[in-house]
């Protein structure tokens, strides 16, 4: 699992590659129970911002540099709901996901 601090207090959980559409990215996301799209963002085409709720906390999704970024607004997330995550992205079944 990556942990890389940002200067805004979050942290980046978990990057992949840039392999599938944003649809299909949001396609897998939406496999989670409960999850609650709260915004999507396209930056001239070269950047997208997926904002997310899951079991109460803030999360968001970023591409830049052919990768996605995921990302826990909240440090006090519980591991195991960033561990859900993480699973719905990597298990075997998300082979057109993962790197």
């Amino acid at each position: 699992m990556d942990d890389f601090r940002l200067k805004d207090g979050s942290s980046v959980f978990l990057t992949l590659k840039e392999i599938v559409s944003t649809a299909e990215l949001l396609t897998v996301l939406k496999t989670l129970n409960h999850v609650l799209i709260t915004e999507t963002v396209d930056i001239q085409a070269t950047e997208i911002w997926i904002d997310f709720d899951y079991m109460g906390k803030s999360f968001s999704v970023n591409s830049q540099c052919g990768e996605y970024r995921f990302i826990r607004n909240n440090l006090d997330t519980d591991e195991s709901i960033v561990k859900q995550i993480i699973d719905c992205f990597t298990a075997p079944e998300s082979k057109s996901i993962k790197s």
